[in-house]
């Protein structure tokens, strides 16, 4: 190769290398104890073969405060959907729920005045339960839409309906047998063909199915109604404990967990920062705040995602360029083009081309 081909087609081994993909999120060991003792109450033996098959070990999971890669969650729902007696066998969460399935969350929301804050507190304390979900209560008309977002690998229909009973399960705990004041509920898998037991659960309340995510539309009068609340004190001890425990887990730098959430939402166009702030519980200023003392900013990290996104769907993907462009947030291939010209120097077909050494014309 002569020296001017050289400086127009740089040698991929000088190109920066994809980075390290980022560390698996994890889940509540409580999440994983709902859907054995689900399993459990049906058929004993069971439980304890699921454990071992998925990996898990029974005495650890005995512990409150210890956290699973959430592959092994997944791994465990697997199984369990093998073995589910019905479509909705997660439902049955309902009559089994408890504080302690939510851990800490559980007990900060049994601290709470109304159900409205007893969510909202859920809304910032959600990735206690699972790092990888986003948890919104966001006004909608008249009303107020709680959706939970697995950014992640979707969860399988037993862990949505899991999860769905028993935050209906502890609200009805809390207010005295009151509930949260459904109007529709959105699941993002398939309609069952019977839907007795969505009905029995949700008695009045619009079903929907196949929809983007999991949300609850609800009744914004019957969310301020007052709580039956613990001491004052204990109150205190559960948000300190739980400020803690988050602080903790959030031990990655910010810059990381705000990479995590552009590359988990490129998706036809790029997340903002106003909503990658909102994700992570903070104010969007605060964030910025905390970008700059790592020496980083939203549209940096913004830009370094879609670089290493690129590399990596060029490398070793079979996406189309109209396809990538779409995945890395681009409105057209027009400004995927130039992003890779300022990147790699090159278009994304020559570096497509070099990757996989084919000689272009």
């Amino acid at each position: 190769m002569t020296d001017l081909q050289s400086s127009v087609n740089p040698p991929l081994e000088a190109l920066p290398a994809p980075t390290a993909p980022a560390p698996e999120p994890t889940v509540a060991s409580s999440l994983a104890g709902l859907v054995l003792d689900l399993v459990a109450h049906q058929d004993a033996p069971h439980a304890k073969a699921l454990c071992a098959a998925a990996g898990l070990d029974a005495a650890a999971l005995a512990d409150p405060d210890a956290r699973l890669p959430r592959s092994a969650l997944l791994r465990l729902l697997d199984a369990a959907a093998r073995l589910a007696p019905s479509p909705a066998f997660g439902l049955r969460a309902f009559d089994q729920v408890n504080p302690g399935v939510f851990q800490l969350v559980g007990f900060v929301m049994m601290s709470s005045a109304s159900l409205r804050q007893a969510l909202e507190r859920a809304v910032r304390l959600m990735p206690l339960l699972d790092e990888s979900a986003v948890l919104t209560l966001r006004p909608e008309g008249a009303h107020e839409r709680l959706s939970f977002d697995t950014s992640a690998a979707a969860m399988p229909a037993l862990m949505n309906e899991a999860g769905l009973a028993s935050l209906l399960g502890l609200c009805c705990f809390l207010s005295g047998g009151l509930g949260l004041p459904v109007l529709q509920a959105d699941f993002p898998h398939p309609a069952p063909a019977d839907l007795s037991a969505y009905r029995r659960l949700l008695p009045g309340a619009t079903l929907r199915f196949d929809r983007p995510v999991m949300s609850l539309l609800l009744a914004s009068d019957g969310l301020d109604a007052p709580l039956h609340r613990v001491s004052p004190a204990l109150e205190q001890v559960h948000l300190a404990l739980a400020e803690q425990r988050l602080e903790s887990l959030r031990g990655h730098p910010v810059s990381v967990r705000v990479q995590q959430f552009i590359e988990r939402h490129l998706r036809g166009r790029p997340p903002t920062l106003d909503e990658a702030a909102q994700a992570l519980a903070l104010a969007p200023r605060s964030l910025q705040r905390q970008l700059a003392r790592e020496g980083r900013s939203f549209k940096q990290l913004l830009d370094d995602t879609r670089r290493q996104l690129a590399q990596q769907h060029l490398r070793q993907s079979q996406l189309t360029l109209k396809e990538l462009a779409f995945a890395l947030g681009f409105g057209e291939t027009g400004s995927l083009h130039r992003a890779c010209q300022r990147w790699f120097g090159m278009s994304p077909a020559r570096y497509r081309a070099q990757a996989a050494d084919v000689k272009l014309p």
